[in-house]
Parts: structure tokens; C-alpha cells; sequence
């Protein structure tokens, strides 16, 4: 009969060959207590104690609209509707889209027509864009109907002639020349500082790091004595909309609230 030295190192061999094996094959855990690691686990590189981890949210990509160009009649449709209705004193050709958003449903058309950029104050250039929408079997048979108002867009003005950018900026309403100015110079540094603000708003904490570009100036309410608000639409790649609140502080802008609303 074997010694009790022996014996022990027997049964240890015995017991240790099988754990063997499953470590070979990745399917017993390195440590006593501790669950198989997944697939997706063994997959992930292991990260240094001091590297720091950022949860981001799964994000759908929005699929672009299909487009597909304009028919000889739909056009011939919208210039008997222009013939009869001026959005705008001396605006130009209009450019007429076919879009169908994600590739499902009818096709929609609008048409969009700009007046001429011109320098409307110093530093700012403006054009007025008038936009329309058609509506298919109305009832009073015309089919074209304007989208609200025509709005002016502003942008800065550069040396030489007014030359309207990829993306100009809305004015939603009517603001001091000095005001708008200010605004469209430091809507990025505006936007750097309320940042620090997205975290405590529920709504705009996960757009706290993504990049947005200024699409829209405007004035909030004001309330009896308060100083005036004036807002800062900003749009991000995918559509995300978040608004900054700024409001003079002696002569410096400063942001003053955020929110986030749905696109």
C-alpha cells in the first residue's frame, strides 16, 4: 500500500489532469469561483488599470433619404405655382428634390428658392430661402404649399463678395446687428463652455462629446427684469439637436442653460 505521500500526490494528478484538459480548451476559469470568460470577453483586449473606460450608447446610423431627379412634369407643376406666387423680391431659379426617407413611401418634393447673399451688416452676410412642399391630391387643387415664412440665413462675411456657405445659419428672429455678429464669432466657444452643463441635464448627457455645427440663432422669453436669452441651435452629424441658452454678462456672452430636444 502506497504512503500517505504517496497517495496524496496520486489523487492530486488525478484531479489536476482533467482541470488540464479543460484549460486547454478554454472552457475552465484560471482563478477558483470566477465564471468562464464569453467569447466576446476572451475577444476584448485587456485594458491598463489607469486607462480610463467610456460607456457610449449603441447608436443607429440614420440612413440617408433616396433622391432621384426631378420629372419634366413635376417641374412644369411648380413654375404654374411660381408664376402666380413671389416668395420673395428677387429670388432665383428654384432647385426642386425627389426624397424618400429610408426608401419607403412616396416620394416627396419640395422646392427651395434664395434671394441673392448680400451684406447685411458689416461682417455678416444674408440671403431670404423660401421653401415649399407638395401635397399630393389637395383639396383645393394646389398642389404646392409654402413651408412657413421666408427665413433669412447668415453666415460671416469674408473679404471679397458674399458667397452663401454649404450650411448657413437660420435667424428665427429678428436680433441687433451687434448681437448677431457676436454670436455666429463665439458660437463654438459657446458651445466648448456649456459642455460642463450637458452633464447635469438628463437629455444631454450622452451628447456631451459629440460635435454639432451651429444651424440656428434665435431669442428665448424674457421675464419681467431678467436679462435677454438668446439661443443657439446647434445639429449634430446624425441629426441630434442641442440648444444653448447665453446671456450677456457685462459685456461677455455667456451659456447659461442647455437642453436637448428630440429631432
Amino acid at each position: 500500500m502506497p504512503g500517505l505521500t504517496g497517495l496524496t500526490g496520486l489523487m492530486l494528478s488525478r484531479a489536476v489532469a482533467p482541470i488540464a484538459c479543460l484549460l486547454s480548451l478554454g472552457l475552465a476559469p484560471s482563478v477558483a469561483g470566477a465564471r468562464p470568460a464569453t467569447p466576446a470577453e476572451s475577444a476584448t483586449p485587456a485594458k491598463s488599470p489607469n486607462s480610463a473606460i467610456v460607456t457610449t450608447p449603441a447608436t443607429a446610423v440614420a440612413r440617408p433619404p433616396d433622391t432621384r431627379p426631378v420629372s419634366a412634369a413635376e417641374q412644369r407643376s411648380f413654375d404654374q405655382f411660381q408664376r402666380q406666387y413671389d416668395p420673395a423680391p428677387g429670388a432665383g431659379k428654384a432647385r426642386l428634390m425627389a426624397e424618400r426617407p429610408a426608401g419607403k413611401g412616396p416620394w416627396q418634393l419640395s422646392a427651395t428658392m434664395e434671394t441673392p447673399p448680400r451684406l447685411a451688416m458689416p461682417g455678416v452676410c444674408q440671403l431670404e430661402r423660401s421653401v415649399f412642399r407638395h401635397v399630393p391630391q389637395a383639396p383645393d387643387g394646389q398642389p404646392w404649399r409654402a413651408d412657413g415664412m421666408a427665413l433669412p440665413y447668415v453666415w460671416l462675411a469674408v473679404a471679397g463678395p458674399c458667397v452663401a456657405p454649404a450650411r448657413p445659419v437660420r435667424l428665427l428672429q429678428a436680433l441687433p446687428p451687434e448681437v448677431v455678429l457676436q454670436l455666429l464669432k463665439e458660437n463654438a466657444a459657446l458651445l466648448n463652455r456649456a459642455r460642463l452643463l450637458f452633464a447635469g441635464n438628463t437629455q444631454c448627457a450622452r451628447l456631451r462629446a459629440l460635435p454639432f455645427a451651429l444651424d440656428a440663432l434665435g431669442r428665448g422669453p424674457r421675464a419681467n427684469g431678467a436679462p435677454t436669452i438668446y439661443t443657439l441651435l446647434f445639429r449634430g452629424e446624425r441629426g441630434e439637436l442641442a440648444q444653448v441658452d447665453a446671456r450677456y454678462s457685462r459685456a461677455e456672452l455667456t451659456a447659461w442653460n442647455v437642453s436637448c430636444p428630440a429631432p
